[in-house]
């Protein structure tokens, strides 16, 4: 064999062994960027604030359903304890399965009195945002003089899940949570909330491609002016 065949000899073999390793690191990043694709999209997404409404065909079917009890803490400026009723469902959507965590409810306990109970009757709703109605509401121990509450009842755009896309109903309550009181109306959501000097409450909401304000008494939460 002479010096030109031994040298094109390596030439070869040290061609295959960079097309081997270059194809062995293409099939290594192929199968890393697989892996992270399916794990993309089928992982469990955590989301909030989204319910399933209806188990009909074509809609995320739920699959597990439990609920549990949040921390109890001290309403501002009051003795009274609160915490919230979380609704967790597991459901399908696509290839993803997603797990949901919503405040479906709240529980009170007044300290002194020694009883406790729950804010709405059924715990098949998702409340989306709740408003401490205090008239200096960075003050911290500023008494709490109302409480409102944003809640979705049911799916009312049709895409099978209850969330912050449907519209509210706006309820209202003593700290304590007696005396729920729903308004009639249904809302889109509250802008902002404050305590005039004269007691009344007032609820910023939007209304359509309107914002209302809404005056209240603050013993009845009857609308008394918009």
């Amino acid at each position: 064999m002479n010096k030109s065949q031994a040298f094109f000899r390596i030439i070869w073999k040290f061609n295959a062994m960079a097309i081997a390793c270059v194809s062995l690191i293409g099939i290594l990043l192929g199968g890393l960027a697989l892996y992270e694709f399916t794990n993309h999209v089928l992982r469990q997404r955590q989301v909030t604030n989204i319910a399933v409404a209806a188990p009909e065909s074509g809609q995320p079917k739920q699959k597990i359903a439990t609920y549990d009890i949040g921390h109890f803490t001290k309403m501002r400026g009051t003795e009274v304890l609160w915490a919230p009723l979380h609704l967790r469902q597991t459901f399908q959507a696509g290839y993803r399965s997603k797990a949901a965590r919503n405040v479906a409810n709240y529980v009170f306990y007044d300290p002194k009195t020694g009883k406790d109970s729950k804010l709405l009757q059924s715990d098949a709703q998702i409340i989306i945002q709740t408003h401490q109605l205090a008239r200096d509401p960075q003050g911290v121990n500023t008494p709490t003089e109302a409480l409102a509450f944003e809640i979705v009842e049911k799916d009312t755009n049709g895409d099978g899940v209850m969330s912050d896309s449907d519209t509210r109903r706006l309820a209202l309550s003593n700290p304590d949570g007696t005396n729920l009181t729903q308004l009639p109306d249904m809302y889109e959501r509250v802008l902002g909330t404050f305590v005039s000097a004269d007691g009344t409450l007032v609820l910023l909401v939007r209304h359509g491609e309107e914002v209302l304000a809404l005056h209240l008494n603050n013993d009845t939460f009857t609308v008394i002016a918009t």
